[in-house]
């Protein structure tokens, strides 16, 4: 793979990232107002997934769609940052493979971290 089809390939990526993150908050948007719900409800971190993903939940489907939108926004930049590592592993681009691994198990630890 050449290094300019490497780059659309992310770019398509990040594109598709952030407009699917941007249709799921719209539409969480929509539903919220359409609910008519006067407060917010707070989700703490560590039951977020729990209480977003889980059934038999308080939460509207106006805010499920609003967490996932905001869960696909920040992991669209992890999700470059491993596709990045696996193209230089392909490449046996060592030393940038070395530093996409160390950001990438930054941004995993912060993500554990946040969440728990």
């Amino acid at each position: 793979m050449t290094a300019t089809a490497q780059e659309q390939l992310i770019g398509r990526v990040l594109r598709v990232g952030v407009w699917l993150s941007v249709v799921l908050l719209s539409a969480g948007l929509i539903f919220f107002a359409a609910e008519g719900v006067s407060e917010a409800s707070s989700v703490s971190l560590k039951d977020f997934f729990p209480r977003v993903f889980g059934s038999g939940d308080s939460l509207s489907p106006g805010f499920k769609l609003l967490y996932a939108g905001l869960i696909v926004l920040v992991l669209t930049p992890l999700v470059r940052v491993v596709m990045t590592l696996v193209m230089f592993f392909r490449e046996r681009e060592w030393s940038f493979f070395t530093i996409s691994l160390f950001v990438s198990g930054m941004l995993i630890v912060e993500l554990v971290i946040a969440l728990t």
